[in-house]
């Protein structure tokens, strides 16, 4: 069974958006460990406006890759690269 590669990509952003959901109804929330250990100012209004961005880019990449048949499409490629893991 092969599934083409746009859904893959769909399907990182559906997994992205699930992420940033867990992350915000976590208890002991992400933004609170963030500020404890790392990032004193980090907030959930940073919060929000990184995902945001993240996600705008994420889904011009996905579209980018639809209309012009994967010319220039690193954004999302390397995404896919960045979460695998060599054995």
């Amino acid at each position: 069974m092969d599934i083409p590669l746009i859904f893959t990509f769909w399907f990182m952003v559906a997994a992205y958006l699930i992420h940033v959901i867990d992350e915000s109804l976590l208890g002991g929330s992400f933004v609170e460990k963030v500020q404890q250990h790392w990032w004193a100012e980090y907030s959930w209004k940073k919060f929000f406006w990184f995902n945001s961005g993240y996600f705008v880019l994420m889904i011009a990449s996905v579209v980018q890759f639809r209309f012009r048949s994967d010319s220039g499409c690193l954004a999302q490629t390397g995404d896919a690269f960045s979460i695998a893991k060599p054995k």
